[in-house]
Parts: structure tokens; sequence; C-alpha cells
């Protein structure tokens, strides 16, 4: 719910709904999600304060890092986004998002042909986005369609922003889905260093959500 409100912009039932949840818990996810609501009312100063905190706590959150930098870029102090947004990237190389906003810094800081290149993969890897959810659509209605697996399974591009998603919060619906999607990939093989055994257990792994679901919509 506070996701949704905060991804359609109603700030007033989202600030509502987080002062309510975060009365009765004040988790890592909450707080960054207080840091997102912070900078959507302009309150720049309480949005870093808060994201520090969350530093202290959680060195390694890359959720964090990305925010932080984020909050650097809002006040102009690129050198220091550049700083944190390159963290992010070390651990979510697939993060077109993060890409994205590294190629706003550094062009930002007259460092024109390191932001193409960051341009250039965020681009590259949203077309692969687009991609997986066009394969998932043919798949869908056409699942033995060797080809289309095989296409899923070539290019680890695929894998990796599926992976990457599932490390964030999501709708249950969303992360089924998305998860569903990871092993797809993985059970069709030519994944590169692949183990069978690792790949068997994606075979399995996806009968039993597979059954899983027939069982909730009876």
């Amino acid at each position: 719910m506070l996701g949704q409100l905060i991804a359609v912009g109603n700030i007033p039932s989202a600030r509502q709904e987080l002062d309510t949840l975060l009365n009765t818990k004040r988790t890592v996810s909450l707080r960054l999600k207080e840091v997102y609501l912070l900078r959507l009312e302009g309150n720049l100063p309480l949005a870093m304060q808060v994201v520090e905190s969350i530093l202290v706590d959680s060195p390694s959150s890359s959720r964090a890092h990305m925010l932080r930098g984020i909050l650097f870029f809002d006040q102009e102090n690129y050198e220091a986004a550049v700083t944190d947004l390159k963290s992010v990237l070390e651990s979510e190389p697939y993060n077109k998002e993060t890409h994205y906003k590294l190629g706003q810094a550094y062009r930002n800081l007259g460092r024109e042909n390191q932001a193409t290149q960051h341009f250039r993969k965020s681009r590259e890897l949203t077309e692969a986005t687009i991609r997986i959810a066009e394969l998932e659509s043919q798949l869908s209605s056409d699942p033995k369609n060797n080809n289309l697996r095989s296409e899923l399974a070539s290019d680890p591009k695929f894998l990796k922003p599926l992976e990457q998603l599932l490390e964030t919060e999501l709708p249950a619906s969303i992360e089924r889905k998305a998860r569903d999607s990871v092993l797809l990939i993985r059970a069709a093989g030519n994944v590169p260093d692949q183990a069978e055994d690792d790949r068997l257990a994606a075979l399995r792994e996806l009968g039993e959500i597979g059954r899983a679901s027939c069982r909730e919509r009876v």
C-alpha cells in the first residue's frame, strides 16, 4: 500500500501510512521509504540525516547508497553522488536506474565520455527488460517453444535484472512472477557457469511454484 501511494504521488496519504507503520516498527525497508518520501516532500536535510543513520546500521545497503547518491545529486554535489552511485554498481552492475543517474552526474561534471557510457548501459538494460516482458508473453502462450527459452537463457543480462529485482521489496504477485522468470531462465539451461544440479533444482522449484499456484486458484 505505502509503495503504491508513493508511486502514484499521493504524498499526504503516503505520509499518514508511513507514520502509522513507523510507530509500530522501524525496519530498514521502512526507513528507506521514509527517505524517499522526505525527498518528495522537499525535506532534503532530514532525508540525508535519515539515510546517514541507515548507513551507520547497514553500511553495505545498496538502496541506501543509491538514495544518498540521489540526494547528493539533488544538492548538486555531483562528485559525492558519483562515489555513492559507483558503489551501488559494484554490487548491482545491472541496475539501469543507477547507470542513468550516474550518467547524469558525470554530465553535470562535464565528463561526457563517462556519461555516455552509462546512458548507453542504462538503455541496453532497459531494452533487455522490455525484451524479457515480450519473451514471457510469448512463452505464456507457447510454453514449449525452445527457441524462446534459449533466447532467455543465452544472455546473462536477462537473468541479472530479474535477480536484482527480487532483492527489492515487491508485492507478492510481482515477486512470484519475477522469481518464476528467474527459475525459468535457469531451467532453460545455457546460463554460463550454471551447474547441472543447480539447473535441476531450479526445475524442481519451478514445478513446486506451479503446483502451489494451481492450488491457490482452486
